[in-house]
């Protein structure tokens, strides 16, 4: 049952979250969950809470919430959201001119919560905006094997965070985000993987994943979510000892066809693409048939996938493409 809800919630839509919901047969955990959502997404005064006493940090949070909530209820378009978001991320910094944009206010903020003793990153995950804050950071270095070859990264681990991205909103923390990757490290969520740092999940569906990002940053600079997504998955499928079982199961229940939602879009392309080799089928779904195909065999599936992908993309000039899969 979670797994289908959050689907919904990982393409920001919580009025398909409700839809859900209601069209499940009654039972007390469907009570608690839809008492859960209709609190925080639809009641006049919805209750927060923050892991800091600071008022002005508390402001700040709130107001991004405030647009999660709008943003994926529908109640307004993304760019009204917005725009209200910086009238009242304005309000907090009243010695200063208005900025009309976000980027140049987020920019302000993350220096204002340096001066706080945090670390802040704005920006946004698509589809939406959103900073991560956070108290704590570690530097590590790892040595990633991609198709490529060996990657050399830089990994930071953030801790004791206070604000998170939009999907943890959505799903009261069962899910978000467990790290991104820059042109210059990686930075991943530690109490994520802190368990798992020795296993697939960290170190395929986390580091190999963000570092062929990187890998990619490089050499294909103009490069847009969705192709990047697309090749970080397959990527994924080629060195993950489960690929022909949870992780394709993963893949299939996050897919969704809303190219402005490029993780689960990214998932489908993949599903789409390898069901169309294996099984000459549009979009497999049935768990058997997966399992029924040998580990190496979905893996060299998945490389030639990348490996087409990769001479597409030459041939179209590594510092002009932005993307592909409209056309995939």
């Amino acid at each position: 049952m979670k797994q289908e809800l959050y689907s919904y919630c990982l393409q920001g839509d919580i009025n398909k979250v409700m839809d859900y919901l209601n069209n499940l047969p009654e039972a007390t955990s469907i009570e608690r969950i839809k008492i859960q959502y209709t609190n925080r997404f639809f009641s006049e005064n919805p209750k927060f809470e923050y892991k800091t006493k600071d008022p002005w940090i508390r402001s700040v949070i709130n107001a991004y919430y405030q647009y999660f909530i709008s943003v994926m209820t529908k109640r307004e378009n993304v760019e009204i959201a917005e725009d209200k978001l910086i009238n009242k991320l304005n309000e907090w910094f009243p010695d200063h001119d208005d900025k009309t944009d976000l980027d140049s206010i987020e920019m302000q903020l993350e220096k204002e919560f340096n001066t706080r003793g945090f670390y802040f990153l704005g920006g946004v995950t698509p589809p939406f905006r959103g900073p991560y804050i956070w108290r704590k950071q570690e530097k590590c270095e790892y040595n990633v094997q991609i198709p490529s070859g060996m990657k050399k990264v830089t990994v930071y681990f953030m801790e004791d965070f206070i604000m998170h991205d939009w999907l943890h909103f959505a799903t009261f923390g069962e899910r978000a985000a467990g790290g991104w990757a820059t042109k210059d490290g990686l930075y991943c969520v530690k109490e994520r993987y802190s368990t798992e740092l020795d296993k697939p999940n960290f170190l395929i569906s986390y580091l190999a994943h963000e570092a062929q990002h990187m890998n990619d940053y490089d050499q294909f600079p103009n490069l847009g979510s969705l192709d990047l997504e697309y090749r970080a998955k397959l990527v994924e499928l080629i060195y993950h000892p489960s690929n022909n079982d949870t992780l394709i199961q993963k893949f299939l229940s996050d897919s969704d066809t809303n190219r402005d939602h490029p993780h689960p879009y990214a998932s489908y392309l993949v599903c789409v693409n390898l069901s169309n080799l294996l099984f000459n089928s549009t979009f497999e779904t049935n768990p058997i048939k997966w399992k029924s195909i040998e580990s190496e065999i979905l893996s060299n599936t998945a490389k030639d996938l990348l490996k087409n992908h990769t001479q597409l993309l030459v041939e179209l000039g590594n510092e002009t493409v932005k993307s592909t899969l409209q056309s995939m």
